[in-house]
């Protein structure tokens, strides 16, 4: 979400309330982690000190486990085993889940977690760690998978004591916090069984192991949880977001701009190590504020955000008393609309990722969005270039290469493929049809005929994405983003050919038909397609291209109707917005508890989950609506309905048509939809 001052103070007022609404579960993260913390605080902690510290580094006995999540349960049961207050557990459980990234679960017994087949649910938004292998956390991806372990082993391998202390030092004094800093860092695992070294020996004695806890060590300070630790420790004092992907976001915020820029004097001399031969400080560039604040070494990183805090409530007029409350409103601002993050950083993982969904949820629009944020990221355009509404435009492929000599870049040739300056970024578009061929989409031979041809003539011609990745390689240094929109409507694998090679193998060139020069998909070439998963064709996305693809779900945002209809000043606008959301409920059946009484039981169609209209259809209202109306009235419901609406939903239903049930059903739905607002 775009964040500024404007935002920040519309939030803190009228639209907070909602805001909780719509972000339940995060909100509900937000107390859990509160109660954490205070339980630190409280008498009830004394039960568990003094409780024998095991070693975990290396790991020792069977506090660990392969299955993540396991040794965090594992940890609870060796804390609370000589007594039976569960308040205890329970604190242990969800102290090492938060740390991990983990949901909070209520097992009982390490049976409930077998049963279980030790599944556990890591939370992209809820990562303090990322997965960056070096010691830097404001680079680094927090997606899920693969490398969701080093989460995991930061969690499973640092005894739940060594957190305690280090925050019951963090509430203390200045003094105790210098004098004992290092003490209980020392006392951590980042991770296990090495850190900085890829192939450890078979046999790895104590003083291998030693020294990859040195390493460890020397990382360890500047990583983000023993930050996070630190914030929630003093949350009265300085503001605490929930996460990694919280804080940074908010950093990265408009409304962090405007706190550097206006404040840059009195934060200019912040961030500097003593131990150092030359002192380095935020200096005057502010645009590298926020990764220098994210990146900082623990000790001196509580002078830099007290702060950056107090700057913060400055700018809001707001008092101390608020610092909890300012935070929450941080993280729900931040979290839970993580679509564009998301898609980001799977694409600068695999790059080439699929968008799917259903229909109107923007999965285009998402694409190109992602284009004018990598662009403004490498461009930092003023603000007057900003606003400009063709700026994508001014950047895509047919717009800026302009072929020399008037031809075609037939063959890889970097004198025809014209270098392209001063462009943040290329980018480019293609729809895939039933009738896309190899020879449009890479290239072949193509039939000519016309006045300058004396009869049909076959030539050789380089087709849309060879031609766009022949300019890439000229260009190395600047990201080319190739759009395939309906990827599955065409017989991807005759449209494709060899890409499937060269799409896992980048700059490594393949022989193609009919061409001398070698093909090659540079490194600086990322492909975002886009498909319905409704979609009939979907079945020609085979296991083979699957593999070499990231998948990224763009799911239904009615919100984004009131950000879209904003400007016309509809009275009405929340109450359409929530019978948008009920009219999905009722379609895919998923109805939460408190509404059942409210949606009647014979409105419920109950498809599938992912049959549900997108946003991008309830927003057609406006086309009903004249420029003069304010309010959404029983006409304009219905003429959505009838010309948008019910063939979208009859689609989904297919051949059950025919069904008296069904068709009732239908009617039912028209007639919940269409009464007055």
């Amino acid at each position: 979400m775009y964040i500024d001052k404007s935002v920040m103070e519309e939030y803190l007022s009228e639209k907070f309330e909602a805001l909780r609404k719509q972000k339940r579960e995060i909100e509900g993260r937000f107390d859990d982690v509160n109660k954490i913390f205070d339980f630190i605080g409280s008498n009830d902690i004394k039960g568990i000190e003094g409780i024998e510290r095991k070693i975990f580094l290396p790991c020792r006995e069977e506090w660990t486990d392969s299955t993540r999540f396991y040794g965090v349960f594992k940890q609870a049961e060796a804390v609370c085993k000589n007594d039976n207050f569960p308040e205890k557990k329970e604190f242990v459980i969800k102290f090492l889940s938060m740390m991990g990234g983990f949901k909070f679960y209520d097992f009982k017994t390490i049976q409930d977690l077998k049963e279980r087949n030790y599944r556990f649910t890591a939370v992209e938004d809820y990562r303090l760690l990322s997965n960056n292998s070096k010691d830097k956390d404001y680079s680094g991806g927090l997606e899920l998978g693969l490398n969701a372990g080093i989460n995991s082993h930061f969690t499973d391998n640092t005894y739940v004591m060594e957190y305690v202390d280090f925050v019951k030092v963090a509430k203390n004094t200045k003094e105790e916090w210098d004098k004992n800093l290092y003490k209980y860092i020392s006392r951590m695992a980042l991770h296990y069984p090495s850190r900085g070294d890829s192939n450890p020996p078979t046999n790895m004695g104590e003083e291998y192991l030693k020294k990859q806890g040195d390493i460890q060590q020397q990382i360890l300070p500047y990583r983000f949880p023993l930050k996070f630790l630190w914030m929630w420790a003093k949350k009265d004092e300085v503001i605490h977001p929930l996460s990694l992907r919280a804080f940074r976001s908010f950093l990265d915020s408009e409304f962090m701009s405007e706190i550097f820029e206006s404040k840059k004097n009195d934060l200019k001399e912040l961030l500097y190590d003593k131990n150092k031969e030359k002192e380095f400080k935020l200096g005057e560039q502010t645009s590298g504020y926020a990764e220098k604040i994210t990146n900082a070494k623990i000790e001196y990183f509580p002078e830099i955000w007290k702060k950056v805090s107090d700057k913060i409530m400055e700018k809001l007029q707001l008092s101390k008393d608020n610092i909890h409350h300012l935070s929450l409103l941080i993280s729900l601002l931040t979290l839970g609309e993580t679509d564009m993050t998301n898609i980001d950083e799977l694409l600068k993982t695999h790059k080439q990722v699929i968008l799917y969904g259903v229909p109107g949820t923007g999965k285009t629009h998402s694409a190109k969005e992602l284009i004018r944020k990598w662009s403004k990221e490498a461009f930092h355009p003023t603000q007057e270039e900003s606003n400009k509404e063709d700026d994508l435009k001014d950047w895509q492929f047919g717009e800026i290469a302009k072929e020399k000599k008037g031809g075609d870049c037939i063959e890889l040739d970097y004198e025809i493929c014209e270098k392209i300056a001063g462009a943040p970024i290329v980018w480019d578009i293609m729809q895939f049809h039933p009738n896309t061929t190899y020879q449009d989409f890479i290239g072949g031979i193509i039939p000519k005929t016309g006045e300058k041809y004396k009869s049909l003539t076959y030539e050789v011609e380089s087709g849309k994405f060879k031609k766009f990745c022949e300019y890439a390689s000229a260009n190395s240094q600047t990201p080319f983003v190739f759009i395939i929109d309906e990827i599955n409507r065409a017989n991807l694998s005759e449209v494709l050919g060899e890409l499937l090679y060269a799409l896992e193998y980048r700059d490594e060139g393949i022989t193609i038909p009919n061409f001398k020069e070698p093909f090659v998909i540079p490194s600086n070439v990322y492909i975002i397609g886009t498909m319905n998963n409704v979609d009939k064709s979907l079945a020609t996305f085979d296991l083979a291209l699957r593999r070499r693809f990231g998948f990224y779900e763009v799911g239904v945002d009615c919100d984004v109707i009131g950000e879209i209809l904003k400007s016309k000043g509809i009275g009405n606008l929340d109450a359409y917005i929530g019978r948008c959301q009920d009219l999905n409920a009722l379609i895919s059946g998923e109805i939460e508890e408190e509404d059942k009484e409210r949606l009647k039981r014979e409105w419920v169609l109950g498809l599938e989950s992912h049959c549900k209209i997108g946003q991008a259809y309830f927003a057609k209202i406006r086309d009903f609506l004249g420029k003069e109306e304010k309010i959404i009235k029983v006409p304009h419901l219905e003429k959505l309905w009838i010309y948008h609406l019910q063939p979208l939903i009859e689609e989904y239903i297919g051949f059950s048509m025919n069904s008296k049930e069904v068709s009732d059903k239908l009617d039912y739905l028209k007639i919940f939809w269409i009464k007055a607002i």
